[in-house]
């Protein structure tokens, strides 16, 4: 992939005009700078740009279209994650993730999202996927061309990642280099020395005339520890986020969009200039609380080793390795 030549395409950065009580989500048209496209306009980026920037400044969500991810790519993945979903539990747990592990299968109520102490465990269970896995974990034994399928779909879900990096960067206005370096396993291969991860996530429908349990939520609140997180969602409502104002907004399923979500390592980079979103998976109302939901989530974080720190020089956030930080971030969640 080749990188935006960032001389030639400088932008001019402007203070945004804020909605602080922002009620809808916005939505970034990305056509211009979509995968598959290397030359790009350069008054189409400028505004790209400053939408990503504003974005990630007010309320830290977005929906992004035109973006290049072929649909049937996420279709098929679906299609495989739910034949898996299918299987009986105990084949399922053939593949379950490692003590002290990230990779590999988690089963129904055995995550807990959020940091409350009376939260209840999540009614989901997930599967979450790196290339650098141990292949007895990926589930190609029941499923045909899962570990293609997998590997696909983070991959170009990667490449997406890459290009929001470099358009955070001229926004920013920094050195071109900084935030690659800092995502270098990414950037440069498919998570070397890296904890990104592709997430499949399975939510089943509680039975018509039935409450959920109290305190339990599809999943709960929280923000993620890396630096940006895409969400793929099938049609079956559930994700909110939480605005700068504390209102829980809802974030309506939108056909072939992802859902970008600023992260707490881009935070922590940009001295809360950008903001890591709260968000949350909850019963709605209606027809949906019964229906089974699917989504696909992409975790884009900095390498192992990458110092997580104010990268504008005024050192509101001391050096800390990204590892050491998301560790951090888990233990003091598990104190609250």
């Amino acid at each position: 992939m080749t990188p935006i030549d960032f001389q030639l395409c400088p932008y001019t950065r402007t203070t945004p005009s804020l909605r602080v009580n922002m009620a809808d989500v916005p939505v970034i048209d990305f056509s211009a700078y979509s995968l598959g496209r290397d030359k790009v306009d350069p008054e189409k980026l400028q505004k790209l740009v400053g939408d990503i920037d504003s974005a990630f400044r007010t309320n830290g969500i977005a929906y992004i279209v035109n973006h290049g991810v072929p649909r049937e790519q996420i279709d098929e993945a679906f299609s495989h994650f739910r034949q898996f979903t299918q299987l009986p539990t105990a084949t399922k747990q053939k593949y379950a993730r490692e003590e002290n592990g990230l990779v590999g299968f988690i089963g129904l109520e055995s995550e807990k999202t959020s940091t409350s102490p009376s939260a209840k465990p999540d009614l989901k269970e997930v599967y979450n996927y790196s290339p650098n896995m141990k292949k007895e974990l990926i589930f190609t034994e029941e499923v045909e061309n899962a570990d293609k399928t997998l590997y696909t779909v983070l991959n170009e879900l990667r490449k997406q990642f890459i290009r929001v990096l470099e358009l955070i960067t001229l926004a920013l206005n920094i050195d071109g280099y900084v935030l690659h370096n800092l995502h270098k396993g990414i950037v440069e291969d498919v998570c070397k020395n890296n904890n990104s991860l592709l997430r499949y996530a399975f939510y089943p429908g509680i039975p018509e005339g039935t409450e959920p349990k109290k305190g339990q939520l599809r999943f709960g609140e929280h923000s993620d520890f890396g630096t940006v997180s895409f969400v793929v969602t099938d049609n079956v409502s559930c994700f909110e986020f939480q605005n700068t104002s504390g209102e829980w907004l809802a974030v309506p399923p939108m056909p072939d969009a992802l859902i970008m979500i600023g992260c707490n390592s881009l935070q922590r980079f940009t001295s809360d200039r950008y903001r890591a979103v709260p968000h949350r998976g909850v019963f709605s109302e209606g027809q949906d609380r019964f229906t089974d939901r699917q989504s696909i989530v992409f975790f884009g974080s900095p390498d192992d080793d990458a110092i997580v720190e104010s990268l504008d020089g005024d050192r509101k956030y001391s050096p800390i390795p990204f590892l050491q930080y998301a560790e951090q971030l888990f233990l003091a969640g598990q104190q609250k």
